[in-house]
């Protein structure tokens, strides 16, 4: 082989390798955390203040999950007494397909069973945003089912 079809060779495998590359990282499946991140950035500062107020209380929001039963109970640090209002968002990192979310009920404990049997084993973060008293809190936790 003389050195104009070396070098004819270089660039064509230099082409295919190019061309590779942009067909690879086209077809890569990518998808935003959120679709509405600009509105949740905004919002932000509201999260800021209730991560505080959920710094103040006297003891932590307690999570624990049952692998027998498949069940997450959620122990809110608040007094028996007050009414409590929000959400638990289930978050999962790997796919934002698999979120849901459960609306706060707690018995008269301030205890509340969540049903995992649905959920799909792996790393999920447990976001609870509720508010008591016309004041607002969130905390977030990891839980491996």
């Amino acid at each position: 082989m003389n050195w104009g079809t070396k070098i004819f060779m270089s660039f064509v495998v230099f082409a295919i390798i190019i061309i590779s590359m942009v067909v690879i990282s086209v077809s890569q499946d990518f998808y935003l955390v959120a679709d509405d991140y600009y509105k949740q950035e905004i919002e932000y500062q509201n999260q800021i203040d209730k991560i505080q107020n959920y710094k103040q209380l006297d003891q932590p929001l307690a999570i624990k999950y049952w692998s027998a039963g498949r069940k997450a109970s959620i122990q809110f640090p608040i007094a028996r007494t007050e009414r409590l209002e929000g959400e638990i968002h289930f978050f999962r990192p790997s796919n934002g397909n698999l979120d849901f979310k459960v609306a706060i009920n707690p018995d008269g404990g301030g205890s509340q069973i969540v049903d995992l049997s649905e959920a799909i084993p792996g790393l999920w973060k447990v976001k609870v945003s509720w508010s008591a008293n016309g004041k607002g809190y969130y905390d977030e936790q990891t839980l491996v089912l």
